[in-house]
């Protein structure tokens, strides 16, 4: 099997919402792991900035940057959009992962092993939570939150720039049932 290039997305900037946690996070660094720079919102501010300090941890300093941002507040779309561009010299890649969405590619996870599930967990526990929530999966397995995040760095690259109005679903084969 042919390794793939560490820098996939090397000189993209891509500006990511809904990053303190879960899905944005991770793809958040998974982008910065291949080479992209990356500007990260949430309205959990506190912990986006932390989110984006682990990276620069990580990366160096100028891998990721964050600002608190609600999507809903369109003013505020504005500014931080602007804050991101000063920062990173411009946009090339949006992960509208907060909710509202604009991409022409989409995503579409079923179950994946984040904090959204962990309360089936606590109340099921680990076996029963686990056959419910898969019991319509082919793959009899919940998905992780990578498996979401390198299909937005596919998505993300030049190696899907022939793709557009795509649903990508990382669902362990459920629409196919």
């Amino acid at each position: 099997m042919t390794e793939i290039s560490a820098q996939r997305v090397a000189g993209k900037k891509a500006f990511v919402t809904g990053a303190a946690g879960g899905l944005g996070a991770a793809i958040a660094r998974m982008l910065a792991r291949h080479g992209a720079r990356v500007f990260l919102t949430d309205i959990d501010e506190a912990a986006v900035r932390a989110v984006a300090a682990s990276i620069n941890a990580g990366h160096g300093a100028t891998v990721a940057w964050a600002a608190m941002q609600n999507v809903r507040d369109e003013e505020r779309w504005q500014s931080v959009l602007a804050e991101a561009d000063a920062a990173m010299g411009g946009l090339s890649v949006l992960v509208n992962n907060a909710g509202i969405d604009v991409r022409s590619n989409s995503v579409h996870p079923a179950f994946i092993r984040t904090g959204i599930v962990e309360p089936f967990f606590a109340q099921l526990g680990e076996q029963e939570a686990l056959r419910k929530l898969t019991r319509g999966i082919p793959l009899k397995r919940l998905g992780e939150a990578d498996d979401v995040a390198h299909a937005v760095l596919y998505l993300a690259s030049d190696e899907s720039r022939y793709v557009t109005a795509a649903e990508i679903r990382v669902d362990g084969g459920a629409s196919a049932v």
